[in-house]
């Protein structure tokens, strides 16, 4: 796939995910003069930030590439952009319901998984299509 291709996927799955807690989430793919590209978020038109990485719109990705790319994204997402205190507990885990997921890779695939169950798993983008 190219680049551009796995930077509309992200977009739109940062856009599912986040929008199950955030209603007013919107996700900007920005393109950069140095061959950079962001994820720019705002909520409700508040800036949170941008996250950044070292793709041009053209290159070709393999699904290794993009899989790895998507957790980057994600997970400075959740360590540095969105407001700590509206995500207390969020995702919540499915399994347990008593602690988030967290961003993570399973079977090489980007998302969201439980630090206590290997098993537990929510392919990013999917929140919506679980009890999370």
């Amino acid at each position: 796939m190219t680049a551009s291709e796995a930077f509309a996927s992200l977009r739109d799955a940062l856009r599912a995910d986040l929008g199950t807690r955030f209603p007013a989430i919107d996700v900007e793919v920005r393109h950069s003069a140095d061959d950079g590209t962001s994820f720019f978020i705002t909520d409700g038109g508040v800036p949170w930030g941008d996250a950044y990485v070292l793709w041009d719109d053209n290159e070709q990705m393999s699904d290794r590439d993009a899989e790895q790319m998507f957790l980057d994204v994600l997970s400075n997402v959740a360590d540095n952009l969105w407001p700590d205190e509206a995500t207390d507990l969020w995702p919540p885990c499915p399994a347990h319901h008593d602690h988030p997921l967290q961003p993570g890779l399973h079977g090489g695939r980007a998302g969201w998984v439980c630090l206590r169950d290997s098993g537990t798993f929510v392919r990013l983008g999917g929140l919506d299509n679980t009890d999370a």
